[in-house]
Order: structure tokens, then sequence, then C-alpha cells
């Protein structure tokens, strides 16, 4: 029963704590799975510990090898590391789930957990939608309104990845909502449904509908096919289109929003061609890495390398992504592993095997007044359930072909327990019992040792401020990133972030220190030499930053940051030669498919501007007025575009890609450029 409670928390949680990169609220969840799985072995005395024989163990097992394989020869330890610990949580929670499911009142209990953990994200993503909007009749006015609409985040880092757990939470919703006895359940479940369809709306996620539709219709089609769906369940399915369809024509706005601006050449004009470029750009760098790939969790470290278009931080494919980290044979594994999953299950569902166990056989006879498990999903409507987990399943593994969803734990987590369900209530796991004392005291220390690194990443990560100039002293932030070193040695963002207070409080042979560990841990990581490039810049050591930028450029090509901090470090040496040069590197950069095609067109990288801004000053010193105008005009255009989008400029503040500082940088640089431009024209 603890096993069960443990996994069924970390299930619901996990889309509210899950949905980005955290280490901390992926600590959380890693470990209440791990601890779910000691909790299974360690079962009252006298009782065997039974588990499920899951389809697709040995292919899984197979890809776990040469993930570890691929760890041993990482770019970076501890992405690799923590990737892992990702992996481990959602092979055992699948084998857990597997296992655990073989109650039926434990499988309902999962199902309906996930039904009403999507209910809660979803109810309290829309509240927050309407609030940012102005709430009341000026939320609806804004829904009406032509033009680009705003986004649902939810609780997750991007509105893609929140269409990427509502995707694989519609059919299953649908299906409880179908099968329920009660009708206080029915309105609950229909309403969890409604209100994750109009998320999935406000997310404004073109391959998140597709997929969704795709979704349901697999559960559709095979529950008609297998005669599962009932006619008399069709009249709830005609309540539901009842309230759901003229929601829809409001709630579609930002979709066909996004549709109509990539149509007419606006901002979302290069969203599929983005993620086509991405593919191409991963293909080059499996074609490099192809036996074990850059190491599992280390894509964004080393995809700079490669980028056509950009920048990202995954492959906005999960099959591509996982050949590029762990390598070709590890992507074969895992595929191998996800077709005996459908196979196995799809054999069970058309089959429709009706074995049960005398739990099952009383839970059927039993008409029992009072609410129970099979009130939700009574014994007759799991062959229904079954369709509905396929098809969200399905829907999962359709939409990972446009996204890396399976990235996120709030997403993979779900899906491997909903896996496990599955292949249980389809009978196409079979019990094996472990009798080896020895074998299970090797399995609890290997899940005590995993819950242990998990927590101590994610105490790491707490230890740390949300960033450099928040809330938190000088001091305890300083302190906060030592003990994060010492807890967590192997990350080298620690070290980096260290160095920077540590040259700030004005110890730079320990800054350097920390420096070199950083580079050490992750050599190729971009980020290290412009760490210390900035910091060699404001101790007035321009020759070394220099030595810095050059390495960071090497790593990231297309660092325009980088790039632009090296010409004004060759602008402090007085070599206005590679200064020129380095402006016109940026030049390029703004002409070329890394700033013509954006996964995200909303944020304006800046630093083209200060590039205009030098050129400009360059053609007024020359008295060529028209070009400086022509350069302080395309300063003012990218500005101003910067400047118009005060949501992105927010949070650009809050998450410290922004300080104030800066902001007033670019402010004075907007104005003035507007001066330059005035006194061009006089001129002329």
């Amino acid at each position: 029963m603890v096993s069960a409670a443990m996994l069924l928390a970390a299930l619901i949680l996990a889309p509210m704590i899950g949905g980005g990169f955290g280490e901390f609220d992926y600590a959380i969840l890693e470990v209440l799975v791990f601890g779910a799985v000691v909790a299974h072995f360690l079962t009252p005395k006298g009782r065997q510990t039974n588990f499920a024989r899951v389809p697709g163990i040995a292919p899984l097992s197979v890809f776990l090898v040469l993930a570890v394989a691929s760890t041993v020869y990482s770019e970076a330890i501890y992405p690799s590391l923590n990737q892992l610990l990702l992996i481990f949580a959602c092979v055992s929670a699948y084998i857990l789930a597997a296992s655990l499911a073989k109650d039926s009142k434990k499988a309902a209990a999962i199902v309906t957990g996930t039904a009403l953990s999507a209910l809660a994200v979803c109810a309290a993503g829309i509240r927050n939608y309407a609030i940012s909007t102005g709430g009341g009749a000026m939320f609806w006015e804004s829904l009406l309104s032509t033009g680009e609409h705003m986004r649902l985040f939810g609780s997750f880092i991007n509105p893609g990845y929140f269409s990427g757990f509502i995707v694989m939470a519609l059919p299953l919703t649908l299906g409880v909502y179908l099968v329920t006895k009660r009708t206080v359940l029915a309105v609950l479940i229909g309403m969890a449904f409604v209100l994750e369809t109009i998320a999935l709306m406000l997310t404004g996620t073109k391959f998140g509908i597709m997929a969704a539709v795709l979704g349901l219709l697999v559960f559709f089609l095979l529950a008609i096919g297998t005669k599962s769906l009932k006619r008399s369940k069709f009249t709830r399915l005609l309540i539901l289109s009842v309230f759901l369809i003229p929601l829809l024509a409001i709630f579609s706005k930002p979709v066909t929003s996004r549709i109509t601006a990539a149509e007419t050449g606006g901002s979302q004009v290069h969203s599929t061609t983005f993620r086509v470029f991405t593919w191409q750009a991963t293909i080059d760098m499996i074609k490099a890495n192809p036996w074990l790939g850059v190491g599992p969790g280390v894509y964004s470290i080393a995809y700079p390398r490669y980028t056509i278009a950009g920048p990202t931080k995954a492959a906005h494919q999960s099959y591509l992504q996982i050949a590029s980290e762990s390598g070709i044979a590890a992507l074969l594994a895992f595929l191998v592993a996800i077709l005996a999953i459908a196979n196995r299950s799809m054999k069970g569902i058309v089959k429709r095997q009706t074995e049960q166990t005398e739990h099952d056989a009383k839970t059927q006879t039993s008409e029992n007044q009072r609410l129970s498990w099979s009130d939700v999903v009574p014994f007759s409507g799991r062959p229904v359930m079954n369709c509905a987990i396929y098809g969200a399943l399905a829907a999962s593994v359709l939409r990972n072909m446009v996204d890396s969803d399976w990235y996120i734990i709030g997403i993979a987590l779900p899906f491997w327990v909903m896996a496990g369900v599955l292949v249980s209530q389809t009978h196409a796991s079979p019990v094996i019992t472990i009798h080896s004392r020895k074998l299970k005291g090797m399995a609890i220390a290997a899940c005590l040792i995993l819950a242990v690194l998990s927590a101590s990443f994610g105490l790491a990560r707490r230890l740390t401020p949300v960033q450099m100039g928040s809330d938190e002293t000088f001091s305890s932030s300083l302190k906060g990133y030592e003990m994060a070193c010492k807890i967590c040695p192997l990350n080298a963002e620690y070290h980096r972030e260290l160095a920077k207070y540590l040259a700030a409080d004005g110890d730079l042979a320990a800054s350097k220190r920390q420096l070199d560990t950083s580079a050490k841990l992750a050599p190729t990581d971009a980020s290290t030499y412009q760490v210390g490039g900035m910091i060699a810049l404001a101790n007035d050591n321009p020759k070394m930053a220099v030595s810095y930028f050059k390495n960071a450029v090497k790593c990231n090509p297309n660092s325009t940051n980088a790039i632009y901090k090296m010409s004004i470090a060759y602008g402090m040496l007085g070599d206005e030669k590679d200064q020129y040069q380095a402006i016109k590197r940026l030049i390029e950069i703004e002409n070329s498919l890394y700033e013509q095609v954006k996964g995200a067109p909303e944020l304006v990288d800046t630093t083209f501007a200060h590039a205009h801004a030098y050129l400009g000053a360059k053609y007024m010193a020359r008295k060529r007025y028209s070009a400086a105008a022509n350069e302080y005009v395309q300063v003012i255009e990218r500005l101003q575009r910067w400047q118009s989008n005060k949501d992105v400029l927010r949070v650009a503040l809050l998450t410290g890609m922004l300080t104030e500082s800066e902001k007033n940088d670019l402010l004075e640089l907007l104005r003035q450029s507007r001066s330059d431009l005035a006194k061009c024209h006089n001129a002329r």
C-alpha cells in the first residue's frame, strides 16, 4: 500500500512541479519513485515480492547499458548523471506500475489520479491566463481579438511541453468519463476533459492539437473495432459535444492566430522550418558521434557546434535527441522497447482477454450503494480504458516526433506509469516472484543509491540563488554556491557561478580555479569561457578576455554575446582590425539562418543593435551620413521590437537573462541612436 501511495503521489505531482528542468523538483519525484520500489521490495514478512515481467524489458536494459556507457565518455558528466536518474526513474515506474496495476483498485487509482492531476493544472493554468489578460470582459475581448495571442504555459516551462502533457491526458480522461458509473463523477471528469481541451487550444501548439486528434482517433478506432464502446455511451459523448463545440470556436484563436501569422509572413512563419533545420543539424551531430553520442542530457552543450537555425536547447524530437546523446544503437533499443509494448498491448486489447482475479470477479458482481473504485473504473469499462490508455500513449509517441517531451519528467513519468498500467490490464505482463534475498538486497541498495544521488542534486540546487543579484544577500549567495559545489562537485555550472561571486569579492585567484574546474568538467560548454571573459573584462584584462571569448566562440560559433564582448576587448586593446572583424561576424550572423529562422522569434537579440551602432559611428566619422543613417535605423527598429514585448522583457528580468543596468544601457543606446539619426538627416 505504501508503494502504491508513493507512486501515485509522484504521478499526481509530476505535471504540477515537473514541467521544467529544476533538479530540486525532479529530485522529489525521483525519490518518490525509487522509494516506492524499495517499499514494494520490503513487503511484510512471509509475503512474496511479485514484479511484472513487462514487455520490452530486454531492449530497455540494452538502452540503459548504452546510456551508462555514453555517460562514461560524456562531454559533461553532471547533466549525463542527471539524465540517467530520469531514465532509471521512468523505467522503475514502468515496472512498478505494471506490478501494482494487477490490483484493479490500484489501477483505477492511477488512472483517475492522472485525470484529476490534469484537471488541476489545466484549471490553474486557464485561471492564470485569464488574470494575465486583465480578467473579466478583458479576458474574453483578448480571446476574440485579431492578431497574435498570448500562449498558455501552465505549470510547464513552455507551451509546447504543456501541450505534450495534455495530448496524453485527453484520451485517458475521456475514457474515464465514458466508463464512470456515478453522475457526479461523470460531471467532474467531463469538466476535466473540457478544461484540458481549452488549455490545449490556449497553448497555441499546432503539433499538439494534431497529436491529440490522432490520439483520440486511435482510441475510438480501437474501442469501436473491438466493440468495447457501447452505444449507450454515445449519449455522454453527445452531452460533452454540446458544451465543447461552442467553446472550441472561442478558444481556438491562439492557434488560428499563429497559423495566420505564418501564412502572412508574421513571427510564426518559420515555426516548422525551424524544426526542420534543427533536425538536420541534429542528424549532423549524430553522424559526428554515431556510437555513443555526446552523452545523455548534453544536447544543449554540444548542439551549438552543429546548429543551422536557432538557438535551441532541445532537438524538438525525442528520437533524434536520444540518438545524438546516447548513440544510434541506443535509439534502436529504445524503439524496439516501444514497439514491444505497443504490440503486446494491442494483442491484449484485440483479444479482449477476460481473465480476472478473484477480486475482479467480486468487483464486477458487486453493486454496493457506497462509492467505490468500481464506480470510477468498473470492470466492464476496462476494455474501453485500455483503448483510452493506448490512444494516450500513441498520442505521446506521435507528439515526440516533433518535440522532446520525454526529456521533461512531468510528461515522461506519466507516460511510463500509464504504459505499466496498460501492459498489466491487457495481461501483457506475467507476474514473476523474487525469492532471492541477495537479489532483493542488491535492488534495494541500487534504488537507495539512486535516491541519495538524486536528493543530493536537488539539495545542491536548492542552496543556490535563483539568479545573481536576486533578493539573497551577496554573502548568502556566495556561501550557497560554495556549499552546492561541495555537495555536488561534478556540476560545472556551480563552479562557474561561484567564480562570478569570488571575482566580485575580489578573489581573482580563487575565481580562476573555479573556472578551470568548470572547464575540466564540461570542456565544450561555451558558458564557462564566456563567464571567464566577462570577469576578465570587468577587471581590465582585455587580453585574457579575448582568450576566453575565443574559446567560447569555438564551442559556440554563433554566440553573439561572446562575439560582441570580444569586440569590446579588442577595442580596449586598440586592435581596430580585429574589432571590426568581430562586428562583421555579428552582421553575418544577423543575416544568416541562425537569426532569420528562430523557434522563439519574440526573443530579440540586442547585440546586433550594438553592432549597427558601432558601424553607424564609423560611418558618421567618415561623413558617410546615408550609410550611418541606415545603421541607426536598424538599431532603432531592433530595440523598439525588444522594448515592445513587455512580457518577454519582464521574464528576462525575473530570470536573470537581463539586469536593470543592461536594460538601462539599451534604453540609452536607443535614445542616442535616435539623436544620431537626427544628426545624420541634418548633415545630409
